[in-house]
């Protein structure tokens, strides 16, 4: 979910979820976690993307 958003691509973000709920749901009896339903929420409501952070200490280490 995460990804599509960062790529601008909500619809497929929201499907994706839907997906993951449904077999969460299905296959276990259960809801998605309460950070998957936030993340959800987010989305829904048109947030932006959030800056993915993860690359910023590779750019430390990769500066001369």
């Amino acid at each position: 979910m995460r990804c599509y958003w960062q790529l601008g691509r909500r619809g497929e973000a929201l499907r994706q979820y839907e997906r993951c709920a449904a077999l969460l749901e299905r296959d276990l009896g259960l809801a998605p976690m309460p950070e998957l339903q936030d993340l959800h929420r987010l989305i829904a409501g048109g947030a932006a993307p959030e800056p993915d952070r993860r690359d910023l200490g590779r750019e430390k280490q990769a500066a001369p």
